[in-house]
């Protein structure tokens, strides 16, 4: 019967002055799927969200992030980044649409301005903000829903797991990620 099943969907797109991938497959961490399961619970996420001040960049913001591992692959224990870059987008913004019928989206838009990330590109990371504990040992009874919230990774793409090949980034070009995640009704 139709509608009974929800296919939930993670890809990355990126431009460098040109497509440089569409639609690669990403791989959702522990604590990614420990909050999808307190959004589930109706514990901790909903107040502030996923996307809680992702359009204003910045260190406790939800953000993406960019590193330079090529060799690491994902593992779900996996807290950040094996080798990650300091430098923070510049502008950030998220969209929420519905694509078509039974198909919604959220899609995450990070920009780094030309000439502020340099060096070879060859791991991504998504960090989601969330009050609940996303670090806590499961099975957990009774949740109590929103904490004082923290960044979490949720997600990694990666060179080492052939989601895409390592690229050196054009520094006369803005380098632009869109991270989308879709729920699709089957």
């Amino acid at each position: 019967m139709k509608g009974t099943h929800v296919k939930m969907t993670m890809s990355v797109t990126a431009w460098n002055g040109k497509l440089l991938f569409k639609h690669r497959k990403n791989h959702i961490v522990s604590q990614g799927m420990k909050a999808l399961l307190y959004f589930a619970a109706g514990s901790g996420i909903p107040t502030a969200g996923w996307s809680y001040q992702f359009p204003t960049p910045g260190a406790g913001s939800s953000q993406m992030k960019m590193g330079t591992d090529t060799t690491t692959v994902t593992v779900e224990s996996m807290v950040a980044l094996v080798a990650a870059i300091a430098t923070i987008a510049n502008s950030a913004s998220v969209v929420l649409s519905k694509v078509a019928t039974g198909h919604y989206r959220v899609a995450w838009t990070s920009t780094w301005n030309a000439a502020t990330i340099s060096g070879t590109i060859g791991e991504m990371g998504l960090y989601m903000y969330a009050g609940a504990p996303l670090d806590a040992t499961l099975p957990l009874a009774n949740p109590t829903g929103q904490g004082a919230g923290a960044l979490y990774f949720v997600s990694r793409l990666s060179a080492a797991d052939t989601d895409f090949t390592a690229f050196a980034v054009n520094i006369a070009k803005p380098l632009v990620i869109e991270w989308d995640f879709d729920l699709t009704f089957s």
